[in-house]
């Protein structure tokens, strides 16, 4: 049950992406450039590059493909949260209360450009799948220019999700992994660029927006076995949507590649990855590719690292008994309009249980 033929495969990744072009949406409003959602420190820090390198012992892996040669037993409660937790919770308040304008006027207080997330999960892997709950995840981007005639940009949401995935060996090529995904997301969210005074002329434009998006997305990875620095390339194409209700999706299906490996030394505790997306959202060629590695201290911890042109970040996390604890820093860039971006630095926290 857990083999697939090649062919299989081939077609299926054929009509993924032809619904990829098909399913696109219109780039999203707000400064917000919404990347892989990530359950864990690592992932929060890794960004998109957790779909071609496989993650600590302690994590889940984002590329479903990955899971295919796990042999893993584990219960994860994780909460992250960053230095802006409290505006992030303000945050969600005020979308739950459909309160638009409460939502401008706290942006205004703001003078300099924020960024922040914040997230709960919880999930279950055996070997081959899992399956997890996110009951909240929610962030903020916001910047405001011109405070004599305010221009505002803000992308705010929370979101709850629902997932599952598996991995599959392939009966034609043990080297070939495939994977698949399915999560169920319920989406509130304000995203926008406008003028305050035009605003105020126009309310239509301060509406909260509501949608419920089913995503189907796939991955795979190929082992060279022979090679001995453990070389693998990895593919997943993600936000690809089959079902839809509400608000219109405003982001693309998103192909990530990329080419991770396992060095001989350091006891192959060491994996690095160079990775490329696609992303709409990041026009700049060269904020497409990232670079990042994951050093692993005997399965009770983790040092971690990414480095690209619009963001960078390091974290460190582990384990005592069942209690995990981590810290993190990450800087990214907030798109402020289509001629101006500025970097923001956060610290990321993260405290779960493991067993």
């Amino acid at each position: 049950m857990r083999r697939l033929s090649i062919g299989f495969i081939v077609g299926l990744l054929v009509l993924l992406l032809t619904a990829e072009l098909a399913l696109a949406g219109e780039n999203g409003e707000g400064p917000f450039i919404r990347e892989y959602p990530g359950l864990s420190l690592q992932q929060h820090i890794l960004g998109p590059v957790c779909l071609s390198l496989p993650a600590s012992p302690l994590d889940l892996n984002c590329n479903p493909a990955f899971l295919a040669r796990e042999e893993k037993h584990q219960v994860r409660l994780n909460l992250i949260a960053s230095d802006q937790l409290p505006a992030v919770n303000d945050y969600r308040e005020k979308l739950a209360a459909n309160d638009s304008i409460g939502i401008v006027n706290k942006v205004l207080d703001q003078r300099e450009p924020v960024m922040a997330r914040a997230s709960a999960g919880l999930w279950y892997q055996q070997n081959w799948w899992a399956l997890g709950w996110v009951p909240f995840r929610g962030g903020f981007a916001s910047s405001t220019r011109n405070p004599s005639y305010p221009s505002i940009a803000a992308d705010i949401y929370k979101e709850s999700e629902l997932f599952g995935k598996v991995g599959l060996l392939t009966a034609d090529d043990p080297n070939l992994q495939i994977g698949f995904q399915l999560r169920y997301v319920e989406r509130t969210f304000f995203s926008r660029q406008f003028d305050l005074l035009d605003a105020v002329g126009d309310p239509a434009k301060l509406n909260i927006d509501r949608q419920r998006v089913l995503y189907l997305e796939p991955g795979l990875s190929y082992s060279f076995d022979s090679n001995p620095w453990d070389s693998m390339i990895a593919a997943t194409l993600t936000q690809a949507a089959v079902f839809q209700d509400g608000k219109k999706s405003s982001f693309y299906p998103v192909l990530d590649l990329g080419f991770s490996t396992s060095p001989p030394f350091a006891g192959r505790k060491l994996r690095t990855s160079t990775h490329y997306t696609n992303h709409p959202d990041i026009t700049d060629l060269f904020s497409r590719f990232r670079w990042a590695a994951i050093y692993d201290f005997a399965n009770a911890a983790a040092a971690t690292l990414t480095i690209g042109r619009s963001t960078a970040g390091i974290a460190v996390n582990g384990h005592v008994d069942s209690l995990v604890l981590g810290l993190g820093w990450k800087t990214e860039e907030v798109i402020l309009d289509q001629w101006q971006a500025a970097r923001v630095s956060t610290i990321l926290f993260e405290c779960g249980l493991v067993f």
